[in-house]
C-alpha cells in the first residue's frame, strides 16, 4: 500500500467517525513523517512497545 493510499484510508475515515478536519492533517503530517523515517517492521515494534506501555513516546 502507497502511502497515498493510506491517506486515503485516514481521511475517509477520519470524515466517516467525525474526527476534526484539522486534526486529520495533523495525523497525516506525523503518519507521512513516521513512514519515511521507519521501516515497516520498525513502527510495527515501537506500536508493540506503546501498546505494552515499554515506550510513551512516539
Amino acid at each position: 500500500m502507497t502511502n497515498e493510499e493510506i491517506c486515503a484510508y485516514v481521511k475517509v475515515a477520519a470524515k466517516n467517525t467525525g474526527i476534526t478536519s484539522e486534526n486529520v492533517e495533523r495525523l497525516l503530517d506525523e503518519m507521512t513523517y513516521l513512514m519515511d523515517l521507519y521501516t515497516g517492521s520498525e513502527i510495527i515494534t515501537k506500536m508493540h512497545k506503546i501498546a505494552g506501555g515499554e515506550n510513551h513516546e512516539a
